[in-house]
């Protein structure tokens, strides 16, 4: 998973692991997300998680009890 600006917040023992990566041009760059297990460092997800458009600043994550 390429990008910047990383952030990281847990809910249970599952981590959210958010960031940008740069597309084609410097003004378009799109947030994306992968769920990681804290037990075994597997990734959960076959895909990263696309979590929004272009024009994206830096990604924050929150746990919140049972969700980000």
């Amino acid at each position: 998973m390429e990008g910047f600006s990383t952030d990281v917040a847990a809910v249970g023992d599952v981590f959210l692991v958010v960031a940008i990566q740069q597309t084609t041009t410097i003004e378009i760059r799109q947030p994306f997300g992968i769920r990681v297990d804290g037990s075994t460092g597997a990734i959960l997800d076959p895909a990263p998680i696309v979590l929004g458009a272009s024009y994206a600043q830096l990604p924050a994550v929150t746990g919140l009890s049972d969700r980000w």
